[in-house]
């Protein structure tokens, strides 16, 4: 397997479709992937959607508020956030975590 930067055109192809789909990001690559699940969430609502994303932690998760705004008004739609390094929490005074 070989693994290359996207090229060509990226778009989604038939927002009208009832099957369901997929929608599979990470890091940065979540940039053109928020747009189509917003068409989808104005044009076709009710189609079945699973949006996954994988992220270094809740602090590296842009469009988030996008993400949220689309999957709300979509009642087919499932959501899994993954994250790779989640934050840590802070350290006591005495080295205990809170």
């Amino acid at each position: 397997m070989r693994r290359d930067a996207s090229t060509g055109t990226f778009v989604l192809d038939d927002v009208k479709a009832e099957s369901p789909i997929v929608l599979i990001a990470a890091g940065i690559g979540i940039t053109p992937i928020v747009p189509m699940l917003e068409e989808l969430a104005t044009e076709n609502p009710l189609r079945p959607v699973h949006f996954l994303y994988s992220t270094q932690n809740s602090a590296h998760y842009p469009l988030r508020k996008d993400v949220e705004a689309a999957i709300k008004g979509m009642p087919n739609a499932a959501k899994g956030v993954y994250f790779a390094t989640p934050r840590a929490r802070r350290p006591s005074r005495y080295g205990l975590r809170r």
